[in-house]
């Protein structure tokens, strides 16, 4: 993959949550997101006050849609600009500084689609661990592959 790569972030969210820590992750990011598309599917508000909190230090695409995180999603592609890849995150998750710089470097080794691991703020208890790069087969998707932390190829979404 060309250097420097677009990742575009994709967020649904029914408002309920507060943004700003997923925001504050992305702007630490050492990969620089292109954009974030955030797709609000419910009261507005609180959503688009914390939107504006951060559009000084990320471009951030505000867009709406029924309920369902199908139509959420659905809604952002149609919106986001164009990219090398697609970020999938959940509007409780918090990334890691070099989330996205990991997942593009999967992405360039040939991988289509990587997935990460999430950890709740108590730690890893109770979680499997596995192997850095693991490749996903029907026999081990559902103990692998979580979508709130997954990257794909745009030229595979699309």
């Amino acid at each position: 993959m060309d250097n420097p790569v677009r990742i575009s972030v994709i967020v649904t969210t029914l408002g309920k949550r507060d943004l700003a820590p997923l925001l504050s992750s992305l702007v630490e990011q050492d990969h620089a997101p292109h954009e974030v598309v955030i797709t609000a599917q419910g009261s507005g508000r609180r959503v688009r006050d914390t939107v504006e909190r951060y559009r000084s230090l990320l471009d951030i695409r505000l867009t709406t849609s029924e309920r369902g995180i199908s139509r959420g999603r659905n809604a952002a592609l149609k919106t986001a600009d164009i990219a090398h890849v697609f970020f999938f995150t959940d509007d409780d998750c918090e990334l890691a500084p070099d989330a996205l710089s990991e997942a593009i470097r999967a992405l360039a080794a040939g991988h289509s689609m990587v997935t990460g691991r999430l950890i709740s703020s108590h730690g890893e208890r109770g979680q499997a661990r596995v192997a850095d790069i693991t490749e996903i087969t029907s026999a081990n998707v559902w103990r692998l592959a979580i979508e709130p932390a997954m990257a794909i190829r745009a030229s595979v979404v699309l």
